[in-house]
């Protein structure tokens, strides 16, 4: 033989190892014929593949495929793959139920009677669908009214007796007075609600006028959006030239102006203290004015002096003034003549 033959053969091998492997995982016949038989319901209620299929408790199959329903896409359809070996009546239902308290689904194969021939579903048929609730998978439909008139025989003392304990705020077990404290705190609560409510009402004025002012605000922040942008990167620029410069050199250079500045402030102090040098001897001169006998004391004090002052001022300034306007009334040794002539000439000319 061939190696290509061999290869061949040990990939045909190969990949019916891998399908017969992939069923059994999936948990579907292998070795055994099986008839698939389709199922509508309206919810599936968390029904997977693989999720077995019992009658009577008995697994006879799995779930094999889940799909919505092409025509009615409210519904799904579940194909199940049974033993061939399984006799499945026509008006069997096929009902969805929990398989355990923890949460698994499966489906389980009801009114299931015998059958031969045209009353046996064979591959392709449907079968009727039902999703169970939690109490119908665990108990079964005619034993519900009996479970329940149990539970309420049990459950009315029980209850009952809690109800005498929750209303005697002198139990053993402190229940009641728990209860009543209960009932304070919840009462309480309720008055605390009241007063909140009332609060809000009366301030629902001023909690409107503040989102007002706050959306005042959000509508102002947000037309001068740009302009708090352009803010931002100036400062982000400004805040780059601040890295930029030489710290030190900006160190030294403030040390050198604290420098100029101590000695301004010296010079400053030094002036001051002149002019309080000088205030100090303007004081002085001024109280010797005030209480000496001086010509200014006397002019400040003395008010006939200072009118003769006045009037000696005056005359001097007319003297002064005629000296300015007639010069040659003051020459010595000039004649009268030429006098006489230049008034007459300073008479014409005004």
């Amino acid at each position: 033989m061939s190696n290509e033959s061999k290869i061949g053969i040990l990939a045909i091998i190969t990949i019916a190892v891998f399908i017969i492997g992939f069923k059994f995982i999936k948990g579907q016949n292998v070795l055994s014929s099986s008839q698939l038989i389709y199922v509508k319901y309206e919810s599936v209620d968390q029904l997977s593949i693989s999720s077995p299929v019992l009658l009577s408790g008995f697994q006879v199959g799995i779930v094999n495929d889940l799909y919505l329903d092409p025509d009615n896409m409210n519904s799904i359809i579940a194909i199940l793959d049974i033993d061939n070996s399984i006799k499945i009546h026509k008006d069997a239902v096929a009902e969805i139920m929990s398989a355990s308290m923890m949460g698994g689904k499966a489906v389980r194969i009801s009114n299931n009677k015998p059958c031969s021939g045209a009353d046996c579903a064979v591959s392709n048929d449907f079968l009727k669908g039902r999703t169970l609730g939690m109490l119908e998978a665990m108990v079964p439909a005619g034993d519900v009214e009996q479970y329940l008139k149990i539970a309420k025989e049990n459950l009315g003392p029980a209850f009952d007796d809690l109800n005498a304990k929750l209303k005697d705020p002198n139990d053993d077990n402190m229940i009641g007075k728990t209860f009543q404290d209960l009932q304070l705190t919840m009462a309480n609560l309720n008055a605390a609600t009241t007063k909140l409510n009332s609060m809000l009402a009366n301030s629902s004025g001023k909690i409107n006028s503040t989102l007002a002012n706050a959306q005042s605000i959000s509508g102002n922040l947000e037309a001068n959006n740009e302009k708090i942008t352009a803010v931002l990167d100036n400062f982000a620029s400004l805040s780059a030239k601040l890295n930029e410069i030489d710290m030190k050199g900006t160190v030294d250079q403030t040390k050198t102006t604290l420098a100029s500045t101590d000695e301004a402030i010296g010079k400053l102090k030094t002036t001051l203290e002149n002019a309080d040098k000088a205030l100090n001897e303007f004081g002085a001169l001024a109280k010797n004015i005030n209480e000496g006998d001086g010509a200014i004391s006397m002019l400040m004090k003395d008010e006939a002096f200072a009118q003769k002052l006045s009037k000696t001022v005056t005359d001097l300034d007319v003297l002064l003034k005629d000296f300015k306007d007639h010069p040659y009334n003051y020459m010595p040794l000039k004649s009268r003549r030429k006098v006489t002539k230049w008034r007459k000439k300073d008479g014409e000319n005004n």
